[in-house]
């Protein structure tokens, strides 16, 4: 995790990164933003489930990130890093900033299906 360890320490928005190996589920729950490195679809969403509907950021590096319920999913593009993101953030009650949404080189809207989740 290069990137996150280059991101200890700093300030965002008047907030300091700290980065924390996190393992049990409640232990995510305290965070406000829960990286995920290189996993398969699978773990993925078993990580994730008990993250829905929370105030959480997710961030992972993995093919089908967003499709398991991620919110941004980074591509690493010979020497660039690309950002995709995935509009059910709202999901997690979170509003992201529309010149975020400029720079993604992918964004999914996952569709309600008739009948499932909230009218």
């Amino acid at each position: 995790m290069p990137m996150a360890r280059e991101l200890a320490g700093s300030r965002i928005a008047g907030r300091t990164v700290d980065l924390h190996m996190v393992r049990t589920e409640s232990e995510m729950r305290a965070c406000d933003l829960v990286f995920i490195g290189q996993t398969n679809g699978k773990s993925i969403a078993r990580i994730l489930g008990p993250l829905k509907g929370l105030t959480i950021l997710t961030v992972g590096e993995s093919e089908g990130f967003l499709e398991a319920g991620g919110i941004f999913e980074l591509k690493y593009d010979r020497n660039t890093v690309q950002i995709n993101i995935n509009l059910s953030a709202e999901n997690a009650q979170l509003k992201l900033d529309s010149r975020l949404l400029t720079l993604a080189k992918r964004v999914v809207v996952q569709k309600k299906q008739p009948g499932i989740g909230r009218d």
